[in-house]
């Protein structure tokens, strides 16, 4: 175990209520947080900046990850997502007012604002361009999913400048594997049950991109998007971890591998095999542990520097999974 290791915490999200196991000790505990709300949100918790943030009553709710102190309600939204700078999270709300027919089959307005998990930092409100919705921060802004049949793709947006970059043939909501800093994951040639035949990795910053065809033998990547937590990217953007299902239609069992972006070597994460519908995984801040469910369905680590591996009987994964530094 790396020193770095010895106080870091895996979460497990069961919507209001959440299981903390320290990584060193294996000590785990329940606990309730105040104003969660349930539902199917894309992004059900996110942690930044030594904050769990949350989407919760009458809008986003943050609280310190040793759960000390009170929440604060950040502001009101719709639902929110990640931001590329650490310690903030974008709020987005819709309009969802416009019930004439004259309505119909027009963009609803969306507007965003980046505030910090710690209070404090508030940006101005920003109007997103006709036609798109937010679904990650990525360096330069926001990453925005066309949703107009002429918009479709994806775009990053500045909402400062109301400046559009080039235009991706990807992702949306449901095939965005994950986002850090400038690199987007999404899958390529998905099935109605989310199984990609490949995972594109591209750098919006130089426009290059990579795709890391399936395991041959698997029958196709898991896409992670709306899954209710996005931690596929180790944090140091060197690694790519990702369920692989083992053959055709959701109740398909499923392996975790570990791609690496820069080589595009991909390898099988040891006892990780599961029944389990979703590609939740997380990794601890060093980036050298991966944590997912087992075949056993509890929690499960594995180390791609030294091939440790470590287990917790705890089930997994509640509706997101996550790691933080403690």
């Amino acid at each position: 175990m790396t020193e770095s290791s010895v106080h870091d915490v895996v979460a497990i999200d069961n919507d209001a209520v959440m299981t903390l196991i320290d990584f060193s000790t294996g000590a785990r505990k329940t606990v309730t947080l105040p104003h969660k709300a349930g539902g199917d949100y894309p992004d059900a918790i996110l942690a930044t900046g030594g904050y769990f943030v949350y989407p919760g009553d009458t809008g986003t709710w943050a609280i310190a990850v040793d759960l000390s102190g009170a929440p604060r309600l950040l502001g009101s939204s719709t639902y929110l997502v990640p931001s590329a700078t650490a310690g903030r999270v974008w709020l987005v709300t819709t309009t969802t007012d416009c019930t004439q027919p004259t309505c119909r089959g027009q963009a609803v307005p969306v507007t965003v604002r980046e505030v910090g998990a710690a209070g404090g930092y508030r940006s101005s409100l920003y109007r997103v361009p006709a036609g798109f919705s937010p679904i990650s921060g990525v360096a330069g802004g926001l990453l925005l999913a066309g949703n107009l049949g002429p918009t479709d793709g994806s775009v990053v947006w500045d909402p400062a400048t109301d400046r559009l970059g080039t235009p991706l043939p990807g992702p949306n909501m449901g095939n965005l594997v994950d986002v850090r800093g400038s690199m987007v994951a999404w899958g390529v040639g998905c099935s109605q049950d989310s199984i990609c035949t490949s995972i594109r990795v591209t750098d919006v910053r130089t426009g290059r991109s990579r795709d890391h065809p399936a395991p041959q033998g698997t029958a196709g990547w898991i896409s992670t998007g709306g899954e209710g937590s996005r931690d596929a990217f180790a944090p140091d953007g060197h690694y790519l971890a990702i369920r692989a299902a083992n053959r055709v239609g959701q109740l398909s069992a499923s392996d975790v591998y570990v791609v690496n972006v820069s080589s595009g070597a991909i390898s099988l994460v040891p006892n990780s095999s599961s029944s389990y519908l979703y590609s939740r995984v997380a990794w601890l801040p060093d980036s050298s542990w991966v944590v997912s469910g087992s075949a056993t369905g509890s929690v499960s680590a594995y180390n791609v520097q030294d091939g440790q591996r470590r287990s917790f009987p705890t089930p997994c994964c509640g509706v997101a999974l996550l790691a933080v530094g403690g």
